[in-house]
């Protein structure tokens, strides 16, 4: 009751509190919020602090935190934080095999460097109390005792300038370009990625020593232990070990850096014209900004102001959907949040919101400059109260699924009070008082802050790219266009797309399960397998969730050998386009807006695949909805909807995809090209071919290859119940449409077991990627497939230990590449500055060759084996981020391998017929490089 008075109190102390657009701090408003009182914070005498908390978990976080960033560089120390941040990952005293310890058995680290801080972290299992014991002993050598090796910074050195390049180098130079132009006005500080790549490229050690020196130290640093601990021991621990830390002579003022760094908003706003060599068309970013609600929290206040900044990201994120629900939407996308908190050293808040320009032409310029800005003011005027009332019920969702007790969340929320002096309260405490403001929150406070971004006469930035000689209007037309704009009425946005609650209407289940015919059998891996009496197969196989995000929700996989011959080069392209076509033109009576929004709204993810080997379908769904799932399955297969204005819009958008411009959603984006090398015979997309096809060839070619689910097998693997879904997968999948005439005509496609050295050139590219492949003939007994994958493990341990020097993120792995010939293939992959790929090659090769040449020792085979068990047995028996049952199990039905034999003997295999003289001998065999092949990706401009 005491708490509730108290609760009661404060709410109507805010609600006399007027909300301001900006966070206004006043200290007569209310006092900073104290520390939750279940934490123990102390201060030893040389200024070093600690956070310690019991919350009962089955995980521990350990942290360093150091109050020095990146805004604490001199001008000749640019990046030297970073540096400094990789050498403490790298080499802390006491772990200098740390990688051995600290990522097994459920231990991990990491670490990053933001502009006021860096942060080192562990997380470890609470009841592995040795393990714990290190943490401690691991944080008190970030605090100090980091080994700074010279050959080592070299190295990270050239990690750092890795880390630093960009697969789409493009996107990058236009998101740092937007960056810079929206704080240049703001009165911070901005480093350009040259000068910080000059700077690690002229390396001064004294100057890095120094920093070290000067803002490692004990009054900037605090240690932060969250778990399942025994609070007065790890207290006595702590002071135990980091006591003796000593504070530096010179004593440097870390505060008085940050002040510098505080920004203003000036009202006039900026227009910017940008030559684009990449991209030719003309196409506008719009921009407003205002100070982050979200960077200084600590008392009342400050929270009412960040519910209210969150409030405004729901609702303009809503109607921004609704707005881009078309095919000719007035915007590309629209984003509140740019740069997600981290703009401007997290002080600047800001949206954005990109136009493209049909063509160049002066009128057709100010309709979509007028259309884009229109839009923006609907997205920012006028809001209602039951938006508002939504977009709450949203927070209050939100905020009751926070995981109050987690070890992470809850050093985060110690780390901002040690670095910003952000409150920390008691997590349920604050819940209730966060629920207490919502209530309080009324639309006209909410509509101010909206109407602060909203305003692009203040604050604004209009950036302009363009590749072409476009006269792109004066900025007193661009004025006169924006003040027209703010004096147009706005329309209203249409009405949010109908519901589908269910598409169990168009293909209800029929209770007839009695009377469906199958045959069932189950394995000793729990593996069970149904045939229907259509020919279709499905088999289930149940695993625990990796973690909470996992529970309860399903994967299915369903395929078949792709049935298409090459041999028609326009009708495979066209089978090849009908996956990703079929989802955009939408089925049955929904458009592809309606059924993304049921995707959402029931949570199910579906994907369509043709290549030359597999028609494939891959969706997720809650456990309780995989019949849903299956209705859309149906619907796409019997009723794709034949809309013109989709099919053009989607022809246009893949065109534009194959000029290499667009974003990569991976560092092996050209394998496409690659197996276009391997495989010459396969036809490829071209914009030649997409400008021919016709929305009438898509749907012949959907009738012929996928209408049917002839020979397909259908794979379920996730947390569920057997008994539960199987009613539901066989009443579903017993009413697929199946046709008489099987097609199945696959293609034989051998792997070219040869040497390749070819070169492969994107218009977009600043960088090398390399792939090395060492293809070869194998065996294909379980023992021999065991031993090369120990192989692949150390390969690639070797390889990015070898490799850093000169990539971020180098590595090795190795995979059947055609299994039914039985070729095998390592590949080694990295990326590299342009003119160092040849050094890179030669590292990689010389270190294959020792590898191959010297073997390991017993330790290191004794490791790999231990490794290699822990990692089997996690990947048969969870599921989760790698989908480990449905790969295995399609590889073995594709090609009949005898899947459960290699599942039942790997351990005894591993544990017991496989010795060290095994290893090294498949070394020799296996590692080689008769058909060494090469491919190179590189800038179009670039002679190498």
């Amino acid at each position: 009751m005491k708490f509730q008075t108290t609760l009661i109190t404060l709410c109507l102390l805010l609600s006399s509190i007027w909300v301001q657009s900006q966070p206004v701090v006043q200290d007569t408003i209310t006092e900073t919020f104290n520390l939750d009182p279940t934490v123990r914070y102390g201060k030893l005498d040389n200024g070093f602090t600690y956070y310690i908390k019991d919350n009962d978990s089955e995980t521990t976080e350990l942290r360093l935190v150091v109050k020095a960033g990146i805004l604490h560089q001199n001008e000749n120390q640019l990046e030297y934080a970073h540096l400094l941040e990789h050498m403490g990952y790298k080499e802390p005293k006491h772990f200098p095999q740390k990688l051995k310890y600290f990522k097994t058995a459920g231990r991990g680290i990491h670490a990053q460097t933001s502009s006021f801080f860096t942060l080192y972290y562990a997380w470890i299992p609470s009841k592995d109390k040795v393990g714990i014991n290190n943490g401690l002993q691991l944080v008190r050598d970030w605090a100090k005792d980091i080994v700074l090796d010279q050959e080592s910074i070299d190295v990270e050195r050239n990690a750092v300038l890795g880390e630093s390049r960009s697969q789409n180098p493009h996107r990058k130079w236009a998101m740092d370009t937007i960056k810079n132009i929206l704080i240049d006005n703001t009165g911070l500080s901005i480093n350009s990625h040259a000068e910080r790549n000059k700077s690690m490229n002229n390396f001064d050690r004294q100057s890095f020593l120094d920093f070290y020196e000067d803002w490692y130290r004990p009054d900037l640093q605090a240690a932060i232990i969250v778990g399942n601990v025994e609070v007065d021991s790890v207290e006595k621990q702590v002071k135990n070990l980091f006591s003796d830390l000593k504070i530096p002579k010179r004593i440097r003022d870390a505060d008085k850096i940050i002040k510098a760094e505080i920004a203003t908003l000036p009202s006039e706003n900026q227009i910017i014209y940008l030559k684009d060599t990449i991209q030719s068309e003309l196409r506008l970013s719009v921009l407003s900004k205002v100070l982050n609600n979200k960077y200084s929290v600590k008392n009342g206040s400050d929270f009412k102001n960040k519910l209210l900044q969150e409030l405004y990201e729901i609702i303009v994120g809503t109607r921004a959907k609704r707005i881009k629900e078309q095919y000719a939407p007035p915007f590309v996308n629209f984003t509140p949040n740019f740069k997600a908190g981290g703009l401007g050293h997290g002080q600047l808040y800001a949206s954005i919101m990109n136009v493209d320009f049909e063509n160049s032409d002066s009128r057709n310029m100010e309709k979509d400059f007028k259309s884009g800005l229109l839009a923006w003011r609907q997205l920012h005027e006028n809001y209602s109260t039951s938006e508002l009332a939504d977009a709450k019920d949203q927070l209050r969702i939100q905020y009751s699924k926070e995981d109050t007790k987690n070890s992470r969340i809850l050093a985060g929320r110690y780390t901002a009070h040690f670095v910003y002096g952000n409150a920390a309260l008691n997590p349920e405490m604050e819940r209730e008082m966060i629920f207490g403001l919502l209530d309080q929150i009324d639309l006209t406070a909410t509509q101010q802050f909206a109407a602060g971004i909203g305003d692009l006469q203040k604050n604004s930035d209009y950036i302009f790219f363009s590749g072409n000689q476009t006269q792109i209007p004066k900025q007193e037309i661009l004025k006169k266009w924006i003040s027209e704009v703010q004096e147009t009425q706005i329309g209203s946005i249409k009405d949010p797309l109908k519901e589908i609650s269910s598409l169990d209407s168009l293909f209800p289940l029929s209770n007839k399960i009695r009377g469906l015919n199958f045959e069932q059998s189950e394995s000793i891996l729990d593996v069970v397998t149904i045939n229907l009496e259509n020919g279709i197969q499905f088999i289930l196989k149940p695993a625990t969730p990796v973690s909470d995000i996992f529970e309860k929700k399903v994967s299915i996989r369903a395929f078949r050998p792709n049935p298409v011959s090459i041999q028609k080069r326009f009708n495979y392209l066209s089978a090849v386009s009908v996956p990703e076509a079929l989802q955009y033109l939408g089925a049955g009576p929904y458009d592809s807006f309606q059924l993304e929004k049921f995707k959402q709204d029931h949570k199910l993810k579906i994907r369509y695949e043709t290549n030359k080997d597999v028609q494939s379908i891959d969706g997720d769904a809650p456990a309780n909805k995989i019949g849903e799932l299956l209705n859309l399955i149906h619907l796409y297969a019997k009723e794709p909807r034949k809309d013109t204005l989709a099919f053009n819009v989607w022809k246009k958008n893949q065109i534009k995809d194959l000029k290499g411009n667009s974003v990569r959603g991976s560092s092996e984006f050209f394998m496409d090209k690659i197996e276009a090398l391997w495989y010459p015979m396969v036809p490829v997309l071209s914009s030649d071919f997409l400008n021919q096809l016709t929305i009438e060839e898509i749907f012949n070619s959907h009738d012929k290859w996928y209408s049917n689910f002839n020979d397909f097998t259908f794979i379920v693997t996730g947390d569920f119940d057997i008994e539960t879904i199987k009613p539901i997968l066989l009443e579903k999948l017993a009413g697929l449409p199946i046709s008489s005439d099987s097609k199945n005509n696959k293609a034989k496609y051998k792997f070219p077991l040869k040497t390749k050295d070819e070169i492969i050139r994107y218009r977009n590219l600043n960088q090398v990627y390399v792939h090395l492949y060492l293809p070869v003939k194998i065996e294909k007994d379980a023992k021999t497939q065991i031993l090369l994958q120990l192989i692949s493990r150390v390969l690639n341990q070797r390889e990015h230990a070898r490799l850093r020097d000169g990539s971020y993120a180098p590595g090795a792995w190795g995979t059947m590449v055609d299994p039914e010939n039985a070729i095998f293939s390592f590949k080694i992959y990295f990326d590299s500055k342009l003119g160092d790929e040849e050094r890179m090659i030669r590292m990689a090769l010389e270190e294959m060759r020792e590898l191959r040449e010297k073997g390991i020792d017993q330790e290191t085979f004794d490791r790999i084996i231990i490794d290699e068990r822990l990692a089997f047995e996690k990947q048969i028996n969870t599921y989760g981020y790698f989908d480990f049952w449905s790969d295995f199990l399609q590889e073995a039905i594709l090609n009949k391998n005898n899947g459960e034999k290699i599942i039942l003997s790997y351990e005894s295999i591993l544990n017991h017929f496989i010795s060290l003289d095994d290893f090294n001998a498949a070394l020799k065999m296996y590692l080689t490089e008769d058909n060494l092949q090469k491919f190179k990706v590189i800038p179009y401009w670039y002679q190498n």
